[in-house]
């Protein structure tokens, strides 16, 4: 009988487990700020146009 092909790399949960401190390490070392390029007017009138089709479903 053919064996799977395994899609992981990790052996098992102690696998992933025993990475996640290094990959927390790594992530805090190289994180960045989010910056969104909208402006919180043109967010804010995304926001009404949402809430209007929302609303004005006839539901």
């Amino acid at each position: 009988m053919a064996r799977s092909k395994k899609t992981s790399a990790f052996e098992d949960v102690f696998g992933i487990a025993a990475m996640l401190p290094w990959w927390a390490g790594h992530y805090a070392k190289n994180a960045s700020a989010f910056h969104d390029a909208a402006s919180a007017d043109s967010i804010l009138a995304k926001l009404s146009r949402l809430c209007e089709r929302i609303n004005g479903t006839g539901h």
